[in-house]
């Protein structure tokens, strides 16, 4: 099996906190604040996954989602950023090994 960490660091000043919402291939994996960073764990089997966030302020929402690929058993670590610039996660994330 493959362990999975998606990690979002603590932001630094940020007026207001926004509800975000993780889906790891479809399932609900966070629901909660923005501002406080998050992290969620899982087995997984090796291969394609899709994470998906949407943070939402009132009416308003962003969504992104990543196609990632998982090559063999070990333990990565997918960590998301923010862009300030345009109210949502980066275009990007950052998959490691180990």
């Amino acid at each position: 099996m493959t362990l999975l960490h998606i990690r979002f660091r603590k932001l630094g000043f940020f007026f207001k906190d926004a509800r975000v919402q993780v889906r790891l291939d479809g399932r609900v994996v966070y629901a909660g604040g923005f501002r406080a960073g998050f992290e969620y764990s899982a087995e997984v089997p090796p291969g394609p996954h899709t994470i998906a966030t949407e943070i939402s302020v009132g009416p308003l929402s962003r969504d992104r989602s990543y196609a990632i690929e998982l090559g063999g058993a070990g333990e990565f670590t997918a960590t998301l950023a923010y862009s300030r610039f345009w109210g949502n996660f980066a275009g990007t994330l950052e998959l490691a090994r180990g």
